[in-house]
């Protein structure tokens, strides 16, 4: 027990003075779960009706022949949109002559012939063909009803368009009409392909069932399916048929349709959470009546959540972390109407509470009484501290000092069951905050392109628009690109060439992702407050007793005032993501402008046909808008630590201007003398890069219809100009002897103004320090030798290189010493250090060794390729961490070491190659590997912390890798502490802020590694993932027949690990949010054996801190795209070519990986990489289009 004052909550739950008590109705959270949830498996059995089509056909001249097949069927429905379908039919049918083919000949075996012959022949229309098949089909079904909006679970129609392809085999026998006689054996041709499709209408009979009505067409590969062969091969053969299905779904019946009921696109990606967390189990308790005392108990353990949170012990200034609640300090109950304490009916609660507090001299406790709103709410409010004042009282009678004990009665709105209680509505709401905040988005995307010209000069013009929307809502973006180009022959010698292009980017500016902390503002993440905002709660107003059915709530929340009045500046209210939307949506709120502009004209001389001089002068403006805005409107009042007040709302805004001036000037030279080949280049290249920013800052508009920064309170105002110059001399020359030797030399000298003229490596040339990066390559074809001639490798090259290349990638003015202005305290101007110049900050450099070999075997069909490379990295550009009286956190500073190495293989085949005909196949693996060698001031690590994580780069490990506490297993198996014998046995402890209390682990916390000191603290923390893959690539393949064209792409990265900041915060158990579906099993009895600690307001001990509990396996596989192409054969006076193209994005991904995407990226830092904090995840995408050559 550690020393100190300490204050607990005792609980005290109270039935109410009418009706039947004050507990809250459960409310589960009604979100989609995963993925996986909505897919399902299903199994058909089918009858049909086939009909053939080839030189004989079911619908003969003299009759029609009607055949049967049979066949089953098995599928499995990704989502509501596409389903995979694997199927097997076979059948019989007849086959006979077409009405003008009937005098045809043939001859027994079925060849066909124009005119009589010498030998015995007959003729079509006496001769009919019996034919069975068999065809194994797999195919993709579309739901088409998608497209003509969404669902919403009522309907039991829809429509399916599917795709396939076939393995088909037929075996015939040519029948005489007259006496029924074969001609000749049955013919059994070989299995070959066919492509086709269906088209269903499907219908739900029941939770289990459907009913099937499907029609479909085969085109055939196979000119001999009805027995007939003809000297013009004949490409019309094809069958269709009709069947009736009966499928059998399996899974679970309550999520079986779901091709008619639709979800949203990002639905099935939220994979937290499931229901609303339901609460923990309530410990015994006596009431005089049986069946009270059963009612009770089912309604404490819907409250014991709220509560238990609520009444958790406020830290006091002094510093102490009590963690008392039910399992210490047992519920007394009071008959309804009564604030009469029956002591004899609850002896045991109140002397294990008597000796709880004797046991404890220094607790504080608060004894509060409860009442829900049935009845008077005056008389509900009076009587809940009349029973805590009882309470009170007989425990001053057994000796505790009454200066220990403060009482106080409450009666919470939300505590409710009636129906007719005025708050019911208010709080009994079923909100899926999902289905407010996302959609299924629609995207358009134009591009015209037009070029001409002729021997004096040619053009291209090409346009473009794409409308994107998101699938969440109000976060669209829209892109429009003009570029222009045109080559001009003016003189015999004078060439040049002229380019436009011009861009503009506009979108809706949303924040994303769950937030670095909750001190600097309130939550507007619209995708977070979806996951984290009660279900309870309603996202439109409350008013007389109804929820309206289109006015949003703009109120703040409010339920969890009374709990948490006392806890002071702890922003725990959570916004109207509804409201944001609405309110925050507009071109001078949330919204981002980029427009981007470039001219450029490259004059180029010709003096003969080995020389020429060029020079490229290029101009590019970039500007960027950005203006974000939190409304006042569902947003509520919050608490900004920076500035030390609770504001009403905010308003930034950015405004930058980029200018860049770009010339470079070379000379070339190549000739050919014989078999060598010699090229020679030179130039010099200057780039000139002027920036300027200015941003504002702004707190409480006043109103969300006018939202000027210039009227709003502590408005700050920053800004900056920066100008940056490089220069680089350089040349290149090559060489090449009969395509078997390749030699290719590079040099370049560069200087740039971000460096300080005192530093050391390079050389000093007109007052400027320059670097020196010279690099050579080497190749050597060796199928191109005249003695080589291995069998089996048609193309064998080798390559090797070493280059040495730099990195200037610092802030312009890392090498200036500058002062910068400062508001104090909002009243007076000031001038403070900004920056401690390094001026021997130099290049960071890069040598770079490379291998690598390209093979061809089997006639060219399969292609093989392996790069293999190390790098060795000195002088690395990195922050100084400077001493505290500098008033400064860091400069630039060159120091420290990296190795890094790997490789890259790209396998490649054309399985098929025919005329019609083609496959290819490949697939590419790739490797990275680093390793830190040195940093500077004789430094072993460097720490850096983001978004709660430690990122450690040390000596001789890999760079930026996981760094935290690890979890252990406790002697019940699990990494929390089922009881307090448990937790006592291995005395774990955290030290106080004062550096002398302890406060030790218990039963429900986590336990974590130590080094055997028994404390807890940044000592026992160690490397515990690696967010670097160990392999990563693609795999692809693309089948063509003739005009059809089939591609289908994945990508997959293997041992990468993650941290899950999102599921931190959704399983962290220390604020009042809506939590993961996991939390249900958190520790909250004595002896409970569980992996989930208990949930505490705030977390004293720590529980939830950067550790493996939140590092995942992001390994994964994700079929990344499938496009289904068809050129279409027109040629005209307008029309050169069609086009028409399906594309599906993002189809399905494999991976154990809990969060949304494993293929997330939080931002473009290194710092950053495998932290995921639940930004927008990649959404499955379809897209339709067309290509118009005119």
């Amino acid at each position: 027990m550690e020393t100190g004052c300490r204050r607990a909550i005792l609980f005290l739950l109270f039935s109410p003075l009418f009706g039947t008590g004050f507990a809250q109705t459960e409310t589960p959270v009604k979100v989609d779960k995963p993925l996986k949830s909505y897919s399902h498996w299903y199994f058909g059995a089918e009858y049909g009706v086939p009909f053939l089509f080839g030189d004989f056909t079911s619908f003969s001249a003299d009759k029609t022949y009607v055949g049967s097949q049979f066949g089953g069927f098995a599928g499995y429905q990704v989502n509501s949109w596409i389903g995979i379908e694997a199927s097997a039919r076979t059948g019989y049918t007849r086959m006979g002559a077409k009405s003008y083919a009937g005098d045809y000949l043939m001859n027994a075996d079925g060849m066909t012939y124009y005119t009589n012959q010498d030998f015995n022949t007959w003729k079509y229309k006496d001769v009919f063909s019996k034919v069975h098949f068999t065809n194994i089909g797999l195919q993709m079904n579309l739901n088409v009803n998608n497209f003509f909006g969404p669902n919403r679970g009522n309907r039991r129609w829809t429509v399916l368009l599917s795709p396939a392809v076939y393995a088909q085999h037929f075996s015939t026998e040519l029948i005489n009409k007259a006496d029924k006689s074969p001609l000749s054996g049955k013919k059994t041709d070989k299995w070959n392909i066919g492509i086709g499709g269906d088209v269903s209408l499907r219908y739900k009979i029941s939770r289990a069932f459907d009913v099937q009505l499907r029609t479909g067409i085969i085109w055939v590969n196979n000119n001999k399916m009805d027995g007939i062969s003809t000297l013009i091969k004949s490409k019309d053969h094809f069958m269709t048929s009709a069947g009736l299905s009966l499928i059998w779904k399996v899974g679970k019946k309550k999520e079986d349709n779901v091709l008619y009921a639709s979800r949203r696109a990002a639905d099935v990606e939220i994979r937290y959470i499931e229901e609303r967390a339901v609460s923990l189990p309530a410990p015994a308790c006596c009431v005089e009546d049986s069946i009270e005392k059963e009612r009770m108990k089912r309604e404490i353990a819907s409250l014991n959540m709220q509560l238990q949170q609520a009444h958790t012990v406020v830290k006091e200034k002094t510093g102490s972390d009590p963690v008392l609640g039910f399992n210490e300090l047992p519920p007394v109950y009071f008959k309804r109407g009564s604030a009469y304490l029956n002591v004899a009916l609850y002896k045991n609660e109140l002397c294990r509470i008597v000796q709880t507090l004797k046991k404890y001299p220094e607790l504080k406790v608060i004894l509060s009484g409860h009442a829900d709103h049935t009845g008077n709410p005056d008389i509900n409010q009076k009587i809940s501290l009349q029973r805590a004042e009882a309470l009170a009282a007989y425990l001053e009678k057994k000796g505790i000092d009454g200066k220990r004990i403060a009482v106080k009665g409450e009666c919470i709105d939300m505590l409710t069951s009636d129906p007719n209680n005025y708050y019911y509505n208010k709080y009994n709401n079923n909100t899926d905050w999902n289905d407010v905040i996302y959609r299924e988005a629609f995207s358009q995307n134009y591009g015209i392109s037009v070029q001409g010209g002729d021997e004096v000069a040619s053009y291209f013009l090409a346009l473009g628009y794409n409308g994107a929307q998101s699938v969440l809502e109000d976060n669209d973006v829209n892109r429009l690109n003009i570029r222009f180009n045109t080559d001009i022959n003016m003189f015999k010698h004078l060439f040049i060439r002229f380019d436009a292009s011009y861009s503009n980017v506009t979108r809706n500016l949303k924040d994303q992702g769950a937030p670095e902390g909750y001190n600097e503002g309130t939550v507007t993440s619209v995708n977070y407050l979806g996951l984290v905002k009660s279900p309870m709660l309603s996202p439109y107003a409350y008013s007389n007793g109804k929820i309206s059915d289109v006015a949003f709530d703009n109120n703040d929340e409010d339920y969890l005032d009374q709990a948490l009045a006392s806890i002071g500046n702890v922003n725990y209210r959570l916004a109207n993501p509804a409201s944001i939307n609405e309110y925050g949506t507009a071109q001078n709120k949330n919204y981002f402008e980029n427009s981007y502009l470039n001219i450029a004209i490259t004059p180029r001389w010709q003096f003969n046909k080995h020389l020429s001089l060029s020079s490229l002068f290029s101009y590019t403006l970039t500007n960027t808008n950005d203006k974000y805005y939190v409304p006042i409107n569902g947003v509520p009042d919050y608490y900004v630590s920076s500035i030390g007040l609770t504001v009403e709302n905010e308003i930034r805004s950015l405004y930058s201007s980029q200018n860049s001036i770009t010339s470079d000037t070379k000379i070339e030279w190549g000739n050919q003398y014989g078999a060598h080949s010699i090229d020679l280049l030179g130039g010099f290249r200057y780039m000139n890069d002027r920036y300027k920013v200015d941003t504002q800052l702004g707190y409480n508009t006043g109103s969300d219809k006018t939202p000027f920064i210039n009227d709003t309170q502590n408005k700050t105002t920053t800004g900056s100009t920066n100008e940056w110059t490089s220069m680089s001399w350089y040349g290149q020359a090559r060489y090449d002897y009969r395509k078997r030797y390749f030699v290719e030399g590079n040099l370049a000298i560069e200087s740039s103004s971000r460096f300080g003229k005192e530093a050391k490596d390079g050389f000093k040339l007109a007052g400027v320090r320059w670097g020196v990066f010279p690099g050579i390559q080497a190749g050597w074809v060796l199928s191109n030798e005249s003695w080589f001639d291995v069998p089996g490798i048609d193309y064998a090259k080798f390559t090797m290189g070493y280059d040495v290349s730099g990195n200037d990638g610092i802030d312009f003015d890392a090498t200036r010493t500058y002062f910068k202005s400062i508001l104090f305290q909002n009243q007076a101007n000031g001038l403070v250090l900004g920056n401690l110049g390094n001026t021997e900050v130099q290049w960071e450099t890069t040598r770079r060794f490379s291998f690598g070999t390209e093979l061809n075997f089997l006639k060219n069909r399969l292609n093989l390729k392996v790069n293999v490379f190390k790098s060795w990295t000195d002088n690395l550009l990195t922050y100084h961490e400077l001493n505290f009286i500098t008033g400064l956190e860091n400069n630039w500073v060159n120091g420290g070491s990296l190795e890094n190495k790997g490789y890259n293989i790209t396998v490649n085949g054309h399985i098929i190659a025919t005329r019609n005909w083609n496959w290819e196949l490949g697939a590419s693996v790739g490797h990275y590997k680093n390793k830190l060698t040195a940093l500077p001031d004789g430094q072993d690590y460097v720490d850096v912390e983001v978004y709660g994580a430690t990122i450690r780069s040390q000596i001789g490990q890999p760079v930026n890798l996981f760094y935290g506490y690890k979890t252990e297993t406790t002697a019940a198996g699990t990494s929390v502490y089922a009881t307090s014998e448990e937790a006592a046995s291995d005395g774990l402890y955290i030290l106080g802020e004062n550096g002398i209390d302890k406060t030790y682990f218990g039963a429900g916390d986590v336990k974590f590694a130590d080094n055997g000191d028994k404390e807890i603290n940044k000592a026992d923390m160690q490397i515990i993932g690696d967010p670097n893959p160990d392999i990563y690539g693609n795999i692809f393949t693309s089948l063509s027949y003739k005009r059809i064209r089939l591609d289908v792409n994945f990508n997959y990265s293997l041992g990468n690990d993650a941290y899950n900041y999102l599921r931190s915060q959704l399983e962290g158990g220390s604020r009042f949010m809506n939590q993961s579906i996991t939390m249900v099993n958190r520790w909250s009895y004595e002896g409970q054996k569980t992996d989930m600690p208990t949930a505490t307001w705030e977390d004293p001990m720590g529980n939830a801190r950067f550790s493996d509990r939140w590092i995942e396996d992001a390994s994964y596989l994700r079929l990344k795209s499938i496009t289904l192409s068809y050129e279409l054969p027109i040629n005209n006076t307008f029309i050169h070519g069609l086009t028409f193209w399906g594309q599906a994005n993002n189809v399905f991904t494999v991976s154990k990986y809990l969060g949304a995407d494993p293929d997330f990226s939080m931002s473009n830092s290194v710092l950053e990489q495998g932290i995921d904090r639940g930004l927008l995840a990649n959404s499955r995408s379809f897209m339709l289009g067309i290509k118009i050559n005119l």
